[in-house]
């Protein structure tokens, strides 16, 4: 209907792009629509949880979704663009967010807004640990993160923070082998800790789950790094394990 009207009115050539704009917008509407009809009959479906109903509308919506492209950049103005960035990267404070470890620092410049770092190694070597080091940088320097893992449930997560700022080890405190000593290091790793703005999410276990909880954090307090622990946890949408970990690679990307 919309690209009849646009094509039967009297339009020039300024305002095409709007038309087109609007038809884009009438398609996207009519798929939502669809969207939300599906969803409606697959409450009645037994075989369906509600999680995979709202996998399935979130799949579908984000493609419905109307992508806003930039017009196209000289190559004048992304020189100059470029030249002022690097002009406010210069000096010891520039580039990104340091993790103060600082060779990491030192060859990638920190971490950048935007951009997705994947940590990769051996098992056992401390991908998780590192990762966990570098979300404490972060809250630390007031930047809220949020870390998913699958791996770990909330209070074994909490025992790797206690022993990574106390000094106490995990094996001490898992078999209650925690004396007067040990106690006075962790209640002082408590009021250091205490009120950092990094949340711990073990349950989402989707693209869409993350994003969904990553939405509602960004809303409540703003997000500086999310951290998904580990890649491979992550539920795609089928097919081998290498192409279901390079779909959750672009989805987290996107």
């Amino acid at each position: 209907k919309a690209a009849g009207e646009a094509a039967g009115s009297n339009i020039g050539s300024w305002n095409i792009r709007q038309h087109a704009k609007e038809i884009k917008n009438y398609t996207a509407k009519r798929k939502i629509a669809q969207t939300a009809q599906a969803m409606l009959q697959s409450i009645h479906d037994d075989s369906k949880t509600p999680i995979t109903i709202c996998d399935e509308a979130v799949q579908t919506l984000r493609q419905a979704m109307p992508i806003e492209t930039r017009e196209d950049e000289s190559l004048d103005s992304i020189l100059i663009e470029t030249y002022s960035v690097l002009g406010e990267n210069m000096g010891p404070n520039g580039g990104g967010t340091k993790t103060n470890i600082p060779e990491f620092d030192r060859v990638t410049g920190g971490l950048f807004d935007g951009e997705m770092t994947v940590i990769g190694a051996r098992p056992g070597v401390g991908k998780s640990a590192f990762a966990q080091y570098i979300a404490m940088q972060f809250v630390r320097q007031g930047k809220p993160v949020e870390f998913f893992s699958r791996e770990m449930s909330r209070i074994q997560y909490g025992l790797r923070i206690y022993a990574s700022e106390s000094g106490v080890s995990t094996a001490k405190m898992r078999q209650g082998n925690v004396g007067e000593p040990e106690l006075k290091k962790l209640s002082a790793a408590m009021q250091r800790l205490y009120g950092l703005p990094l949340y711990i999410n073990t349950t989402a276990r989707t693209p869409e789950e993350i994003l969904a909880v990553c939405h509602d954090r960004q809303q409540k307090n703003g997000l500086g790094l999310i951290v998904v622990d580990y890649l491979q946890l992550v539920s795609g949408m089928g097919g081998n394990r290498e192409q279901e970990v390079s779909t959750v690679s672009r989805a987290l990307k996107e």
